[in-house]
């Protein structure tokens, strides 16, 4: 009976770790509306994300803090800016031991790029992160039109 007992913990104990995490799908638009109401300053671009150091190794619960450069274009209301390069540090986050990766691709990304005083910085999560690799054409209209309108 106790044995009963204790197995009944451990899977209760177990469940409730699979099912803590649990993540909306990505929604580049509600990541638009989410960064356009806060009170800090978001630019969004258009290019590639390269590591400028070695990505430190995974540890279980522990934010990273990566160095990197931005290569692309800024979009805005009245278009896209000429090409261009930006340092910035991509801060990989974490909710209990769940924590983001450092976005490894040499695809096209939609970034949105905290503007601080110091340069910027890119938040990436446990359930995605403040960017979208490969994003649509579609996509890339939709926030164009999120951008005139003032919000999605």
């Amino acid at each position: 009976m106790i044995r009963l007992g204790a197995m009944g913990v451990l899977f209760t104990a177990l469940a409730t770790q699979a099912a803590a995490l649990s993540c909306a799908p990505p929604d580049i638009k509600r990541t638009f509306n989410y960064l356009h109401t806060s009170p800090k300053t978001y630019v969004m671009g258009f290019g590639k994300i390269t590591a400028l150091e070695t990505i430190p190794e995974y540890v279980r619960g522990e934010e990273r803090h990566i160095s990197a450069e931005f290569e692309g274009v800024f979009l805005g209301p009245s278009g896209q800016t000429k090409q261009q390069s930006a340092l910035l540090t991509v801060d990989t986050t974490c909710v209990s031991v769940w924590c983001g990766n450092f976005p490894k691709t040499d695809k096209q990304m939609l970034v949105f790029l905290q503007k601080t005083d110091v340069g910027y910085r890119m938040e990436s999560g446990p359930c995605g992160g403040h960017f979208k690799i490969s994003p649509t054409s579609k996509d890339i209209r939709n926030l164009k039109r999120c951008l005139k309108k003032n919000g999605c």
